[in-house]
């Protein structure tokens, strides 16, 4: 038995196929995440990161409008064409220190390149 499971931000895939590689069960839902939402309910010192999902960066913008959430860092670098410029360019309004990506260019791999680098630069400052 196979299984195959992608929980992505705004959908969940999943399939499971038999020993014969035949497909035994799929399905493909919205799950409608409130991911930022939950982040706040932490009470902890955060960092975001956020490298798909523009409306992300936009519900971030209005829960620190709001002040829910007061993230120590916000690492804003979303890919595409929708609201992608503009997402970012509300984070860079904010008085939270950030890392963006301006323009159209970024993604979660990059997100995920910031966010080893801080590790990375944590450890040689501990002298690892």
């Amino acid at each position: 038995m196979k299984i195959g499971l992608d929980i992505g931000s705004t959908t969940i895939k999943c399939v499971v196929l038999d020993d014969a590689l035949n497909i035994t069960y799929k399905t493909y839902e919205r799950h409608f995440s409130h991911i930022v939402e939950k982040a706040a309910e932490l009470d902890k010192k955060l960092i975001i990161a956020v490298g798909n999902a523009p409306t992300a960066l936009v519900r971030l913008y209005e829960l620190i409008g709001e002040g829910k959430i007061k993230p120590a860092l916000i690492i804003g670098v979303p890919v595409g064409f929708v609201n992608v410029v503009q997402s970012k360019e509300l984070i860079m309004q904010t008085n939270i220190p950030y890392i963006v990506a301006r323009g159209r260019k970024g993604g979660s791999n990059i997100a995920a390149c910031i966010c080893n680098a801080l590790l990375y630069m944590m450890d040689q400052d501990r002298g690892y």
